[in-house]
Formats: C-alpha cells, structure tokens, sequence
C-alpha cells in the first residue's frame, strides 16, 4: 500500500480505516506543514499581544473569564490535549 498523503482536506473514512486497522503509513503535504506553520504563528501571535481569546490566553468553560499568562499558556494547552487523550 502507498503512503496516504494528508492535505487537510481530503481524508476519507476509508483512509481513516487503512491507518487504523492497516497500519497505512501516513505524511503530511507541504501544503498541509506549511498551514500548520501559518496557524501557529497566528496563536503565537495572539499569546505574545496578550489578546483576550478563548481557549488560548483564557481558561475553559467556567473559567473562561480566566486570564492565563504568556508563560501558563503552553502548559494550558499541554494540559487540554492530555486530558482529552485521556
């Protein structure tokens, strides 16, 4: 089987199946790395302006009204992805 290419925008239910259940090897498109790139610096942006925004510079939920520091924010968003693996 070849390599299944992840554009960000065109993965079906059955490539879906091949790297679950078929051990498909996967790589991500330039396309695909050069967004990702684009989209960090955005949120790298939003910490380093101490913008307001949900999620990012604020905690969840209840603690929205929350305002988490520049240096907080990578642990933040460290503690969300581990609880949600959970």
């Amino acid at each position: 089987m070849s390599n299944i290419i992840i554009t960000g925008k065109d993965l079906t239910l059955e490539q879906i199946a091949a790297i679950c259940r078929g051990h498909a090897k996967i790589e991500l498109a330039e396309e695909a790395k050069q967004n990702i790139i684009e989209s960090r610096k955005v949120v790298d942006d939003l910490v380093a302006e101490e913008k307001v925004v949900y999620g990012i510079t604020t905690g969840f939920g209840k603690f929205s009204d929350v305002a988490i520091s520049k240096d907080e924010c990578r642990q933040l968003q460290k503690n969300l992805i581990m609880s949600h693996s959970c």
